[in-house]
């Protein structure tokens, strides 16, 4: 839980914000147990957020000031017209700003987002043994509804992942 005097603030990405963004997700990356991304250069993760279509977004987690996680939405994978109403979800955060409802707070924006732009579902994928990461996601409303046998393989361990989703309607 946050402390009372901490402040929070929930706001969508800016440019300027990519370097900050990139140090989040190169540090989860190195935890080599939560995500399938590589480590990525500031130049690399510029030109991903300038990628982003108009139905896509990410959100910025503030502490005190403090970048200290995001959240992101994108469409389904594809791009096809029959699954323009599915969006992909994802949450960054420290490793010492979890637990702390920050990624709960971040939901609340990205789900009110995705209803305002049409979504109706968010499709998520977890690493099976990310035990933390499937007690959140079921926290905010995904249910479990399959799984992926070796979908990845980090340092030549596999790793199962969990399919999960949430409907917004």
């Amino acid at each position: 839980m946050l402390k009372k005097t901490k402040h929070l603030k929930i706001r969508p990405l800016r440019l300027i914000d990519a370097r900050k963004i990139i140090k989040i997700i190169n540090s989860v990356v190195e935890e080599k147990k939560y995500t399938t991304f590589l480590k990525m250069s500031e130049r690399q993760g510029r030109q991903y957020l300038k990628s982003m279509a108009p139905n896509e977004t990410i959100f910025i987690a503030e502490l005190d000031g403090k970048i200290v996680g995001f959240q992101f939405v994108e469409q389904f994978p594809g791009g096809m017209r029959a699954n323009m109403h599915v969006a992909t979800m994802g949450t960054f955060l420290f490793k010492d700003y979890r637990k702390m409802r920050i990624g709960t707070d971040l939901a609340a924006r990205t789900f009110n987002w995705a209803k305002k732009k049409g979504y109706e579902k968010i499709v998520i994928w977890v690493f099976e043994d990310n035990i933390e990461g499937l007690k959140f996601y079921k926290k905010l409303g995904f249910k479990p509804v399959g799984k992926w046998i070796k979908q990845v393989k980090i340092d030549d361990r596999y790793h199962n992942e969990v399919v999960l989703e949430k409907f917004l309607v």
